[in-house]
């Protein structure tokens, strides 16, 4: 018997899944929901012609200089396509950082200390398979010498050749 409601939100126009974990109200949401990616939008009842409203990304930044974190943490917090920025200064703290909340984009440098963000790309993506992840460093050629792109960075931009608003651009880029 049909009752005429969507039964996939019973007519609320608003993604089940959202309602039932808690991603409806913002201040409890952990993540993006795996049903809408973000939209709140039911999928089954939703006009597919809806533009759905762009959602402010959640970006980690790794990196082992202060001053930089920094710098990106003031720009990327001041950019209204921002919604949470968090700052880690190495690949370990970025792996937790991942663990307990998934990015939508990581800017990591190449560099790390003693070590190189290439052993922890593999871990980054599998944390976040959606995450668009930035190498922003300044050896480039080290970099993809190393195998990056083929270990998960979506793209190496070089340190002093992109401005920084370049930089927070491919950063926020949907």
């Amino acid at each position: 018997m049909s009752t005429g409601e969507c039964v996939g939100c019973l007519g609320s126009r608003i993604c089940w899944v959202c309602l039932g974990t808690g991603y409806a109200s913002p201040e409890g949401r952990k993540g993006r929901c795996t049903r809408c990616h973000g939209t709140r939008r039911c999928h089954v009842c939703a006009p597919a012609t809806e533009v759905a409203p762009q959602i402010p990304r959640r970006v980690l930044v790794v990196d082992d200089e202060h001053d930089v974190l920094d710098l990106l943490r003031v720009w990327l917090s001041d950019d209204e396509r921002c919604g949470a920025v968090e700052t880690v200064t190495s690949g370990d703290a970025a792996l937790l950082a991942l663990a307990e909340n998934c990015a939508d984009t990581i800017v990591c440098d190449f560099q790390l200390g003693g070590t190189t963000s290439a052993d922890y790309l593999p871990g980054f993506r599998s944390a976040c398979p959606q995450a668009r992840i930035l190498l922003h460093t300044g050896s480039p050629d080290l970099a993809l010498a190393a195998g990056v792109i083929e270990r998960g960075a979506d793209l190496v931009l070089e340190k002093g050749r992109v401005t920084l608003q370049q930089l927070i651009d491919e950063a926020l880029h949907d």
